[in-house]
Formats: structure tokens, C-alpha cells, sequence
């Protein structure tokens, strides 16, 4: 079974669209699927049976569908979902539009403790929860250190950490090639990480202060332009200073804290 998401105006797909899968009768789905770029999300293996499928996207208003599948079938269906509050507004404007201010009204009424019960529902669910406890544990692992560690699906964790980084729960930051993520208020507190290339970069700076990066790059035995990257990284760190000599930079190491991931 494979469903389509789409934006009911544009009729683009939606990606990371979340797709849930419930057997009839059932309140807890035994499938979770997510939409990719072009917003399509597959199940498969489904036998015979009538199913619910539950889809929801941020900023969309969320549907269900029931389906009944035959024995063996590959289907292939488009679901158009509408951006909040526009489906009502197109259906029956001069009605809703009382309803709206009443709702914009209590919004700006009750909006404190509105979003601080959105906030905390976050949590509610099983791996969001599982994510922020471990980050709380971690502070500044980045994407595929918790991937590997957490044993998640690449899909299923770049929409929870969007979700939470939305939801004001985690901040995230670009350290060189790796993007790094922390509690919300921690990133302060945290070092700056060193990768394994930028750690061999600092051995040698102490054995060999001044050294060109063309001889750092041949005793490390790797390319020159990527010694010239983490240099620059090391630099904006304040880790390493470079000194210009003629057409090559002697390189000095800046003691300072650092650790590797």
C-alpha cells in the first residue's frame, strides 16, 4: 500500500509527513511510516483486512482514512491534506468566520498555557521522550552518533530531532561536518569537539610547532586541501594559529579544552 501526501492546493507532496497504520478495532498502530521527498510513504506486506491510516504533517490539519485491502494487492492512492484552518475558511467563509475570531480571541486569552500544554505533549510520545533523555545524558553528539547508538531509522530521527528542536526542548549547531545537539540551555556548557582527523592535526602541532601544511598533510598522509579544512575549523576555534610565510602558513597549536566525540 503506498499513499501519496500532498498539499491539497499546490498538490506538492509533503515530506516527512508521518503515516500510522491501525488494524480495525485497534487503537495503537502497529506501523509507522514517514513520507519522503516527494511525499510518498509505503507499507508493505499488508494482508487482507480493513486498516485506518492515520496521516499528519506539521502545519497541516491531520486525517484518517479506512481502507479495505484485498489479498495481494499493491495500491497506489493520493491523500491531499489541508494547511490549518484553510480547509473550514475555503468550505464556508462567511460562517467561520465568527468561529475564527473566537478562536483567535481565546487564543490570545489562554495562549500562555496553551502552548505550554502543546509543549508538554511533545514528550508524550515514546521515542521523542527517548531522545530527550538521552541528549539530557549527551549533550553535543551529533546526527550519526545517535543514530548508531539509539538504533533509529534516518527518517524516524531527523523528524523527532525537528520536532523537539521546534518544540524548544533541544537547540542544535554546525561543528565543521557534524551537526551537534543539546538540551535547550547546555550548549554553553559543552566543549568543543574534536573529529579523529582534527585530533591527529593537534598531535602533530605539539610534536611539530610551526610546521607547514604541506608537511603536516604528508607525515599525516592525507590530501592537503583536507588538512587545510580542519585547520581553518581548528582556527575559527580558536585552537590552532596560522602564520602566513610566503606561500605557505606555518601552523602552531593554541592551548585550550577540547575533546573528541
Amino acid at each position: 500500500m503506498e499513499w501519496r501526501i500532498l498539499d491539497a492546493q499546490t498538490r506538492q507532496g509533503i515530506p516527512n509527513a508521518t503515516m500510522e497504520v491501525y488494524r480495525s478495532g485497534e487503537t495503537v498502530p502497529f506501523v509507522t511510516a514517514f513520507t519522503d521527498a516527494d511525499g510518498r510513504a509505503r507499507v508493505e506486506n499488508l494482508s487482507a483486512g480493513t486498516y485506518r491510516f492515520l496521516a499528519t504533517a506539521t502545519n497541516y490539519s491531520s486525517d484518517s482514512r479506512t481502507v479495505t485491502l484485498a489479498g495481494n494487492s499493491t495500491v497506489t492512492r493520493e491523500w491531499p491534506l489541508y494547511r490549518c484552518c484553510n480547509a473550514a475558511l475555503a468550505a464556508d467563509f462567511p460562517v467561520v468566520l465568527p468561529l475564527l475570531i473566537l478562536v483567535v480571541t481565546s487564543a490570545l486569552l489562554g495562549g500562555v498555557l496553551f502552548a505550554r500544554i502543546q509543549r508538554n505533549d511533545l514528550l508524550q510520545h515514546v521515542v521523542r521522550q527517548r531522545l530527550y533523555e538521552y541528549l539530557q545524558a549527551n549533550p553535543g553528539k551529533h546526527y550519526r552518533a545517535i543514530l548508531d547508538e539509539l538504533d533509529l531509522a534516518m527518517g524516524t530521527l531527523t523528524y523527532h530531532l525537528n520536532t523537539l528542536e521546534r518544540g524548544g526542548y533541544i537547540v542544535s549547531q554546525q561543528d565543521g561536518m557534524y551537526r551537534r545537539f543539546y538540551p535547550a540551555g547546555r550548549r554553553a556548557e559543552v566543549a568543543f569537539f574534536l573529529t579523529a582527523v582534527q585530533q591527529r592535526i593537534v598531535l602533530a602541532l605539539k610534536e611539530n610547532a610551526g610546521i607547514s601544511q604541506v608537511r603536516l598533510a604528508d607525515s599525516l598522509a592525507i590530501s592537503p586541501s583536507l588538512v587545510n579544512y580542519h585547520l581553518h575549523i581548528l582556527a575559527e576555534a580558536g585552537l590552532v594559529r596560522l602564520e602566513p610565510r610566503g606561500r605557505e602558513s606555518g601552523c602552531f597549536l593554541v592551548e585550550g579544552p577540547a575533546r573528541a566525540p
